[in-house]
């Protein structure tokens, strides 16, 4: 299979007070709560969508934080700060590492993600729910629901709705 040339979020704009795209910044604003992705490459919405989120490119990467307006002062404050922050992107190497509020976070492609040089165990599972359960590199998994399920199968590329 060949690797799509973007990724993309779901950012429904309509059920938020105020968003805006810059660059390769998505900023969000829903009464009392901010929210941002930052990315490697310029976002911009898909064609006829108001919450498909796209950033082109192969080797991307996307940073989400939340915050509060009591946190921030002001969604403007939010913007600043979000924006002013140390970020170092080795497209190459698969590095990743960014700084926000004093803290700092890395992340290396095979390697570990670290926090303020501390290891962080990423060894959870995919899905933990009461709908599906499912480890991280499982072929297969079952959503159920309400006497309803759907199975995927990702080697085979099939769906199954019952």
């Amino acid at each position: 299979m060949d690797l799509l040339d973007f990724t993309r979020a779901y950012f429904p704009s309509e059920k938020f007070d105020t968003t805006f795209i810059s660059e390769n910044f998505v900023f969000g604003k829903k009464d009392e709560i901010l929210c941002a992705f930052i990315g490697a490459r310029n976002f911009h919405y898909a064609a006829d969508a108001n919450d498909d989120i796209i950033q082109p490119g192969k080797q991307t990467f996307w940073i989400t934080e939340v915050s509060t307006l009591t946190s921030e002062g002001s969604f403007e404050a939010f913007t600043r700060r979000i924006r002013n922050n140390k970020l170092a992107f080795n497209a190459e190497k698969l590095e990743l590492s960014y700084q926000s509020n004093r803290r700092n976070y890395e992340v290396k492609f095979n390697g570990n993600f670290l926090v303020d040089g501390e290891v962080i165990n990423t060894d959870y599972n995919r899905y933990d729910s009461p709908y599906a359960k499912a480890k991280k590199k499982d072929k297969t998994i079952t959503f159920e629901f309400n006497g309803k399920s759907l199975f995927l199968d990702f080697g085979n590329l099939t769906r199954e709705f019952n």
